[in-house]
């Protein structure tokens, strides 16, 4: 009886041994990350044609792999939400004439118009873009958080 539960004790043991080394060998296996590409770096400006107000904003987009091998797309600046606003420009490869973020939205109907210009870099490309839009409704239904500062 002895020598069953010596050799049980062994099994047990080596078992044990096996799913630690298998486990560890697991966790050990470093991850890949990578350093943040400069996607884009922006100076935006929204005025408010009724009363000639204008406000400034600034925007940098990177993207890169975190520790969980999850590419992200992050962001940094002035706007309100610079990821957001990053992100939305990331999902149209930077081209301003293509955002259309929330199309669903039902905008405020009224006159107040509202001018915008971006300009500055997205990977190699100039950005050059300005847009007057009817009312700061219909800006954020275009432009989600870009201009919204």
């Amino acid at each position: 009886m002895r020598k069953s539960i010596v050799a049980a004790s062994t099994t047990i043991a080596a078992a044990l041994a096996t799913l630690t080394l298998a486990t560890g060998a697991a966790q050990a296996a470093p991850a890949r990350v990578t350093t943040p590409v400069l996607l884009g770096s922006l100076q935006l400006a929204k005025t408010d044609d009724t009363t000639g107000v204008t406000t400034t904003a600034s925007l940098n987009c990177v993207r890169g792999i975190n520790v969980y091998g999850q590419v992200y797309v992050s962001g940094n600046g002035t706007v309100t939400n610079a990821d957001a606003a990053c992100q939305e420009l990331n999902a149209v490869g930077g081209d301003f004439t293509k955002l259309a973020v929330h199309p669903t939205w039902m905008p405020l109907a009224g006159d107040a118009p509202v001018s915008v210009t971006a300009t500055g870099n997205w990977g190699n490309t100039a950005v050059n873009y300005s847009q007057t839009f009817q009312n700061a409704s219909y800006l954020a239904k275009t432009t989600g958080d870009v201009f919204q500062f």
